[in-house]
């Protein structure tokens, strides 16, 4: 679950120069970076090969496991939260983890060689934060402020001149449920989910487990980066709910872009540093950046 903020059009006034700043600094960054790669001969020319990633059985194996429980969780909860949407998102983020943690756990015993391949190692977390959070600052701008919108209106010309419908933006249940409730419980659990579980769930699914497999199946990183990145992406799509006549009935179309654009940077990061915390630390601060703002501004 990849929180997006559409900044650039319903930001209030205060936050404009704040945006501002932080499209200046990505586009520094970028920059810098773009510098740095062709002087070096290439973006990925030096990353470690990776030998011995965990293949599709784990990652099949994880998404059973995933459903069993999100649907297990999802019922045990229900009625418990007062909030249909808060209930499925906690069954599903706590159903992830556990797969999750299943599927390390068993790697760990089994196949310690492939669990270590993943990028894991406890001594190589903090060294990575400072590169997960300068990247995410370059990241997110470019995400949300630039390719967010140009996205929305494509999408929107797209859909009332192809199929004569409307089409409006929808915000993620879990930021509808924190406008309905004033429940410090739903604040506090969308933190945790937001910017804890999903993105640490997320690129052990991603990046660790499907980019890992498709690089491992077919010796091509940079398929591996684009596919992983496309279903990525993908996944965030949703059914509106309560469909007014002539609107479009799916949700969150014009999310693709940006979230294909990030889902591109965290598995280049994966094969650059051949650590999964460098992907795992930019999606919590590219979440970490939507909610922020967007409570700020509710």
């Amino acid at each position: 679950m990849s929180i997006v903020f559409i900044a650039a059009e319903t930001a209030p006034v205060w936050q404009k120069p704040v945006l501002l700043g932080l499209l200046v600094i990505s586009v520094i960054l970028c920059g810098v970076w773009l510098i740095k790669s062709l002087v070096k001969g290439g973006p990925l020319r030096g990353a470690v090969e990776i030998a011995e990633r965990p293949g599709l059985g784990e990652l099949a194996l994880v998404l059973i496991f995933l459903m069993l429980l999100s649907l297990g969780l999802s019922w045990l909860f229900d009625g418990l939260l007062g909030s249909k949407e808060l209930e499925s998102a906690l069954g599903a983020s706590l159903g992830s983890l556990l797969s999750c943690g299943l599927m390390l756990a068993l790697l760990g015993w089994k196949y310690p060689r492939r669990l270590k391949s993943l990028g894991l190692g406890l001594t190589r977390c903090p060294g990575q934060l400072g590169w997960g959070l300068i990247t995410a600052l370059a990241v997110w701008p470019m995400a949300i402020i630039v390719l967010m919108p140009a996205s929305f209106r494509v999408v929107e010309f797209v859909v009332k001149w192809g199929w004569g419908l409307s089409y409006t933006a929808q915000s993620h249940t879990l930021l509808r449920e924190l406008n309905e409730s004033a429940s410090l419980v739903s604040v506090y659990l969308t933190i945790v989910i937001a910017v804890i579980i999903a993105p640490l769930t997320e690129e052990i699914i991603f990046r660790g487990l499907l980019q890992g497999a498709l690089s491992r199946l077919y010796r091509w990183r940079w398929g591996a980066i684009v596919v992983s990145a496309a279903v990525f992406s993908l996944f965030h799509l949703s059914v509106r709910e309560n469909v007014p006549a002539g609107e479009a009935w799916l949700a969150h179309v014009e999310k693709i872009p940006p979230l294909f654009f990030l889902g591109l940077a965290l598995g280049y990061s994966y094969e650059k540093s051949h650590s999964l915390y460098r992907p795992i630390w930019i999606h919590m601060g590219f979440n970490a950046l939507s909610l922020i703002l967007w409570l700020k501004a509710a």
